[in-house]
């Protein structure tokens, strides 16, 4: 007779629990020794920084001042401050001075020649040209004198003597021409190429005086 305390199993199908095999719900399994443990994952970071070695970023370059004679005035080379004066204004400027003294001089001459009337009226000279001597020597001595004066002005960047030497330059060129259109002579063409290229050379340098203040040195 069978035990009634075992199961009617005739092939014996019923199997004793594993001890090394986890039980499911009820509570932590613990691992086999002998069984080799995959070790534990890196925990995923954010950011890295560069490893020794490595290229690192480097903090942005502050801006440098440009080198001396990197830039130049007005399209011309070897200046190394905008505010540096243009040589066309210098060379205008000494062209103007000597010219002027020019004038002073024959100021000076014509004004001292007045006491000479009876001289030169012997010595042929027409009496009306005489007569007009000292208002020419008055002329071209204050023209002289007012020259040098605006010269200096525009030599420290002031637009009076910029426009002034400019009005004063295309006065003697009208003047000029018109004498040698009339017939007086071409002993003028010296000076009319003198203050044309004094006045084209001011001209020319007209945006110096827009730029800045009036400078002394």
């Amino acid at each position: 007779m069978s035990n009634p305390n075992q199961p009617n199993d005739p092939y014996n199908t019923q199997q004793q629990p594993d001890p090394n095999r986890p039980s499911y719900g009820t509570g932590p399994s613990q691992a086999d020794p002998n069984t080799p443990q995959a070790p534990p994952a890196a925990p995923p970071y954010a950011a890295q920084g560069p490893g020794p070695g490595t290229d690192r970023a480097m903090p942005p370059m502050a801006p440098t001042a440009p080198a001396a004679g990197e830039y130049s005035t007005y399209g011309t080379s070897g200046s190394t401050t905008p505010d540096a004066r243009p040589g066309g204004v210098t060379a205008a400027a000494i062209m103007t001075w000597v010219g002027s003294a020019f004038l002073v001089v024959i100021g000076f001459v014509l004004l001292g020649a007045s006491g000479m009337a009876d001289e030169m009226a012997d010595a042929g000279l027409p009496r009306d040209m005489i007569d007009m001597m000292p208002a020419f020597g008055g002329i071209f001595l204050v023209i002289g004198i007012a020259a040098i004066v605006l010269a200096v002005l525009a030599f420290r960047r002031s637009k009076v003597g910029l426009y002034g030497l400019l009005a004063l330059g295309a006065i003697y060129l009208i003047m000029t021409v018109i004498s040698m259109v009339s017939g007086a002579g071409g002993g003028g063409v010296v000076g009319l190429l003198w203050v044309a290229v004094a006045c084209g050379l001011l001209f020319r340098a007209r945006a110096w005086f827009d730029q800045g203040r009036t400078t002394y040195a």
